[in-house]
C-alpha cells in the first residue's frame, strides 16, 4: 500500500464555479476523455503516428484535466482537504477489506495492457 502524490492543482476563479449540474457533469466528460486516452495506450490505432511515451503523455494529460475538474468541483462544493482526508481514510479502510491492497486477482473489470508498453 504506497501513498500516491499528486501534485498541487488551483481552483479556476470563483467565477468559474458554481453548484450546478454542469459542474458535476464536466468530471463526467473529463473522465470519458481520460479512458478514451487510456484505451489509445492499451490498443494502439495504425493512424496514431505518436509513439508510446506521447500516448503516455497524453494520457498523463487527460488524467491532470480530470483532477483539475475535481479540484475546482470540491471547491465549488466547499469540501476542503480535511473532508476529502475523512473520505480517503474511510475509503482506504473499505479497500483493506476487500483486499484492494493485497496481492491477488485483479477485480472482474481486469482486460490486459499496458500505456507506454
Amino acid at each position: 500500500m504506497n501513498p500516491y502524490p499528486l501534485p498541487i492543482l488551483r481552483t479556476f476563479h470563483s467565477s468559474h464555479q458554481a453548484r450546478d449540474k454542469w459542474q458535476a457533469l464536466k468530471i463526467l466528460e473529463e473522465a470519458s476523455e481520460t479512458v478514451e486516452a487510456a484505451k489509445t495506450c492499451i490498443n494502439k490505432n495504425p493512424t496514431d503516428t505518436r509513439g508510446p511515451y506521447e500516448r503516455k503523455q497524453a494520457l498523463a494529460d487527460e488524467i491532470a484535466d480530470l483532477l483539475q475538474t475535481i479540484v475546482n468541483l470540491c471547491d465549488a462544493y466547499m469540501i476542503d482537504p480535511h473532508d476529502l482526508a475523512r473520505s480517503a481514510d474511510t475509503i482506504t479502510k473499505r479497500n483493506i477489506e476487500r483486499g484492494m491492497f493485497t496481492d491477488g486477482e485483479r477485480t472482474r473489470m481486469h482486460r490486459a495492457g499496458e500505456c507506454g508498453a
